[in-house]
Formats: C-alpha cells, structure tokens, sequence
C-alpha cells in the first residue's frame, strides 16, 4: 500500500482590518442621553471606582414597592464575581411590560 501524501495543515487568516470611524449626527447626538464619548467614559469610571454609589443613583430612577436596604453584596474588586443586588428590595416587574 503506497503511503498517503502528507496532509497540509492550514489555516484561514483574515486581512480584513476596519479602522474607519463613524460618527453620529449633530442631530442625533443632541437628542442621545449620552453626548459623547468623553461622557460615556467618564460614566464608566465612576460605574466602576464607585459601584455602590453609581448603581444606587440609577436605581433610583425606577419607582420600588419596597427600596433595598443595601445596593451592593459583594465585593468585585477582590474576584468575587457572586454578588447581589438591591438586597431585600421589592421592584414591579410588571413595569417592565411593554404595552
């Protein structure tokens, strides 16, 4: 039995590269809730050096039965990844509906 030709090992590499931007309207820029990008990473930053503080304020917006006693279980910081949220809260998932 002759032997089989080695098999050429190979693999697919992609030379497609994106590095075009696109940037939003004046229009819709004026009416988004976040203006830019300078404002999106500064809300990122305070999301994460202030977690509690952060998540506490946007919860706030949302009208609860019963408000948490603790925003925050956890600490992320230190890889505990298991936390938990608006402890002892009463939220109205019905709210949530679409109607």
């Amino acid at each position: 039995m002759a032997d089989k030709p080695e098999e050429k090992k190979s693999t697919i590499t992609s030379m497609s590269v994106e590095n075009r931007k696109f940037p939003p309207s004046k229009e819709f820029t004026k009416n988004a809730y976040i203006k830019s990008m300078a404002e999106y990473k500064k809300i990122y930053k305070r999301s994460i050096d202030d977690m509690e503080g952060f998540w506490a304020e946007q919860a706030a917006q949302i009208d609860w039965y019963k408000k948490w006693d603790k925003v925050l279980v956890s600490d992320f910081k230190n890889g505990n990844t298991n936390g938990s949220w608006a402890e002892n809260s009463m939220f109205p998932t019905t709210a949530l509906t679409v109607t």
